[in-house]
């Protein structure tokens, strides 16, 4: 017969070298043998991928996004959303009075790196996360801890992201963007050089017609930049519905941004895509980030979003409205 006790203080000289503050031990009454089986000692040993890798305190863009993944046996559905904290250091449990609470809302679950473990997304408020670092910039750790119920146990997991302070050149502080976000310049390719004339050929006799020289092929005229404007994934959208929102094409989006798998898109995940033609704006509102193209104007771009110059500014805390130079990143509807 067996026979199972909760024990809240084990003797050593049961334990051995085990030290638990609680053991279940499982006694067979035959052979009077115990086996020992110590209560959890600390935290689920979670892991968590922090974006963005890059966060500057200038910047007033997107929510911190947290993916935490549990070791096998645990589900991420069970995570008590209410009670996932992100604070500075390498900590079991982040301290209410130092740390950045969880929006409730959006949280989802996915596999986003495609390793096959799921993982669970929750976000950080911004601002919230700027006060608490207080500051600090370089190489900063962050651990991002909760609670997993069922069975009711906290988890702990951490990750390295790097904080800057850069400003931007007087441009409104929404529109300042961190430095892992900063698009590379498209410039058309260069033309290849002419080829050179092939020369005469020389008369055999006095009655030879020399022979005329082949036609030099024309350059092909250089392609000019495309404008883009850059758009944040929506819970449930797919690359088509973007492209289809934009009116363009998958293979173009997916070009711009480099991407090899065109299906794998997550919430949060920005976009560059084609700006909308002129006069044209998208079927639904949002607002998004435009990089102002060589020789435009704020009178340009309200018209191709189908806004005004005076939206624009006020926007983008523009005094004068004139005054936007060419890669300038604005906050257009």
């Amino acid at each position: 017969m067996w026979r199972v006790l909760m024990v809240m203080t084990v003797a050593a000289v049961l334990l051995g070298s085990v030290t638990a503050s609680a053991a279940l031990l499982a006694v067979d009454a035959d052979d009077l043998t115990v086996f020992v089986y110590p209560a959890n000692l600390g935290p689920i040993p979670a892991t968590v991928e922090i974006h963005p890798d890059t966060l500057n305190l200038k910047s007033e863009g997107q929510p911190v996004t947290a993916y935490i993944e549990l070791p096998q046996g645990y589900d991420v559905g069970n995570i008590d959303v209410s009670t996932v904290r992100l604070c500075v250091g390498q900590v079991s449990a982040c301290p209410d009075d130092a740390s950045v609470p969880a929006q409730e809302h959006p949280s989802s679950g996915g596999d986003h790196d495609g390793d096959t473990t799921p993982d669970r997304m929750v976000k950080f408020d911004r601002r919230e996360l700027v006060e608490l670092l207080d500051g600090q910039t370089g190489d900063v750790t962050m651990s991002v801890t909760g609670i997993v119920t069922p069975p009711g146990e906290s988890f702990a997991a951490s990750d390295t992201i790097r904080v800057i302070d850069r400003g931007c050149g007087g441009m409104h502080a929404d529109a300042c963007p961190e430095e892992e976000d900063l698009p590379e310049e498209k410039l058309p390719p260069e033309a290849p050089p002419p080829t050179p004339e092939a020369p005469p050929a020389t008369p055999e006799s006095p009655l030879a017609t020399p022979e005329a020289p082949l036609p030099t092929p024309e350059a092909p005229p250089p392609t000019p930049a495309v404008a883009t404007v850059e758009y944040t994934v929506r819970p449930g959208e797919s690359l088509s519905d973007v492209a289809a929102f934009f009116g363009t094409t998958v293979e173009a989006i997916a070009t711009l941004n480099s991407l090899t798998n065109a299906d794998l898109v997550v919430p949060g995940q920005r976009l560059l895509v084609p700006a909308p033609p002129a006069n044209t704006a998208p079927g639904r509102e949002f607002m998004s980030e435009y990089v102002v193209q060589p020789g435009e104007t704020l009178t340009d771009i309200a018209a191709r979003f189908g806004t005004t110059v005076e939206a624009l500014a006020a926007e983008n805390g523009l005094a004068n409205p004139s005054a936007i130079r060419i890669g300038d990143r604005l906050r257009v509807p």
